[in-house]
């Protein structure tokens, strides 16, 4: 389990995020549905790594597609992606 653990590790720092939903839904399906901040983490990394490419229109799309839906009903998470500082 620590190797599917730090495999998944080293995708999300090399920005393969999907890999790393993908590999954690193959570990256990349940786990990002259960928390849904960690799914919200992870879809902000996401958008992330799509500012860095500067790819900014699919960054907004993203964003109201992906984020917005997730989070829109959680104040937490609205509150976690505003006031975090974002590292780019």
């Amino acid at each position: 389990m620590l190797d599917k653990r730090m495999k998944i590790r080293k995708m999300i720092i090399k920005g393969e995020i999907d890999e790393a939903i993908n590999e954690i839904n193959n570990i256990n399906s349940e786990i990002l549905e259960a928390n849904p901040s960690i799914y919200f983490e992870l879809q902000k990394q996401k958008l992330i790594e799509i500012i860095k490419i500067n790819d900014i229109e699919n960054a907004l799309l993203f964003a109201q597609n992906k984020l917005f839906p997730i989070a829109q009903n959680n104040v937490i998470l609205i509150r976690s992606f505003i006031y975090n500082k974002i590292s780019i």
